[in-house]
């Protein structure tokens, strides 16, 4: 026989603001001389985002390695 009695809160924020930032660096090559150059860099993205209702907030950081291939530069 279970006696407890609990609720389960289910918690939808209304009122959020949501950011993210991102910065990379360039690794190769180190200069260009040409758009259609294979790149690596370096890539930090960090998204969060707040709750007003709650007042919570979360911050997150997504590092990786990026390789852009082949880049179309406009005429």
């Amino acid at each position: 026989m279970n006696n407890i009695d609990h609720k389960a809160e289910f918690f939808q924020p209304l009122h959020a603001i949501t950011y993210t930032t991102s910065a990379g660096l360039l690794l190769f090559p180190k200069e260009y001389t040409s758009y259609k150059q294979t790149n690596m860099n370096l890539y930090l993205e960090i998204p969060g985002q707040s709750f007003i209702d709650k007042k919570q907030y979360y911050v997150d950081a997504a590092p990786a390695v990026q390789f852009i291939f082949n880049k179309y530069s406009p005429a």
